[in-house]
C-alpha cells in the first residue's frame, strides 16, 4: 500500500482524502515464507518516531520504496506479480547504516529463494 509520512503525521492529505492505494499479489509462491503487509513509502523514513506511527497506524511490517509502482504496473498489464523481499535493516535512524552491513548477503539469500522457486 502506499503511505506517506507527512500524511501520517496530519501534515498533509493523501490525494483523495480517506481513500489509501492497496494491492494483494496474484502470483501464488508456494514457499515457506510469510506474507507481509508492505508499506511503499515515497522516501526513506529515517525517524524511529515516524517508523513507529506507521507501523502502528497501518500494521505495516515492512517499508519498500519500489514494490507499490511495480505492483500497479503489473496490474494495468493484468500480469500476475509478486515479492520476495530480503529485510536488511530496521526503519529508523541506524536504517542507512544496518542496510550497507547486510544489503549484499541477504541479495544472495533472495536469489536463492528465486532461483528455488523458478524451478
Amino acid at each position: 500500500f502506499i503511505c506517506d509520512g507527512a500524511a501520517e503525521l496530519g501534515l498533509s492529505d493523501y490525494v483523495t482524502k480517506g481513500q489509501k492505494a492497496y494491492l494483494k499479489s496474484t502470483l501464488p509462491l508456494n514457499m515457506e515464507i510469510p506474507a507481509l503487509r508492505v508499506a511503499t513509502v515515497f522516501t526513506i523514513t529515517i525517524k524511529n518516531s515516524l517508523a513507529n506511527t506507521i507501523a502502528e497506524k497501518r500494521q505495516a511490517d515492512v517499508e519498500n520504496m519500489e514494490l507499490f509502482g511495480v505492483a500497479l504496473a503489473c496490474q494495468k498489464k493484468k500480469t500476475p506479480w509478486n515479492a520476495i523481499l530480503g529485510i536488511t535493516n530496521e526503519v529508523g535512524d541506524q536504517g542507512r547504516e544496518q542496510w550497507l552491513k547486510h544489503k549484499d548477503e541477504i541479495a544472495a539469500i533472495c536469489c536463492q529463494y528465486v532461483s528455488r522457486w523458478i524451478r
